[in-house]
């Protein structure tokens, strides 16, 4: 592998380790991201662009009111797509429960542009790491707003995405149920692959759970 190539894997592989870290509290973790944040809010050269996700993520997901009011404010000052992207997904990672449903409003109302319409349903999805439940009514209660955007793939996203999203959530009869009462029955193949498939997801779950089980008892 070329050196460059070589680089760019420990780059995404440092950076897969740290996010994992910062979803566990590691307290070191998240004392740096809050300590580049801080740089961030004053100067937004202070993290690369390929950090500032991660960083901005780590910082939100314990975030108190008022750092989740400047996570906010950096949002709306984004200049492009992908800065809204980046910004505004940052802020779906809040744990608060409160705070949750503020940036559940926020990827409702207007704030969000036009032209990046098409990101609302996936900060919606994004919510449910951490607010599955607030992410699925969310979901199904705007879902004409979520996939205004994409009315030529809308049978498709509610097919096949939606399983793959809130599979872990929902039960999946019931789930199965809501999608088929979604989209046309020429769409119902679609649909019986994408709970295929979050069939599949919980039972790897749940044989890796055992193994883990299985291998905690085993040390002890």
């Amino acid at each position: 592998m070329c050196p460059e190539l070589l680089d760019h894997s420990i780059q995404r592989l440092r950076r897969r380790v740290l996010a994992d870290l910062g979803v566990w509290g590691d307290p070191a973790v998240i004392a740096d991201a809050r300590r580049r944040f801080a740089l961030f809010v004053a100067d937004r050269n202070a993290i690369k662009a390929d950090d500032q996700a991660l960083v901005l993520t780590i910082v939100a997901r314990d975030a108190d009111a008022a750092t989740f009011e400047q996570l906010h404010a950096i949002a709306k000052a984004s200049r492009n797509e992908t800065e809204i992207r980046r910004y505004y997904a940052a802020l779906m990672a809040v744990r608060d429960p409160q705070l949750a449903l503020q940036a559940r409003d926020i990827a409702l109302s207007a704030e969000i542009p036009a032209q990046a319409a098409e990101q609302r349903r996936r900060f919606i999805f994004a919510l449910a790491d951490e607010h599955p439940k607030l992410s699925w009514d969310t979901y199904t209660e705007n879902l004409e707003l979520l996939l205004a955007s994409s009315p030529q793939y809308r049978s498709v996203i509610i097919a096949s995405n939606t399983p793959a999203i809130y599979g872990d959530y929902v039960p999946l009869d019931e789930l199965e149920a809501w999608l088929k009462s979604k989209v046309p029955a020429a769409m119902y193949p679609n649909v019986a692959r994408g709970m295929e498939s979050a069939r599949f997801k919980q039972h790897e779950k749940a044989l890796m759970v055992q193994a883990a089980d299985r291998y905690v008892a085993s040390r002890h």
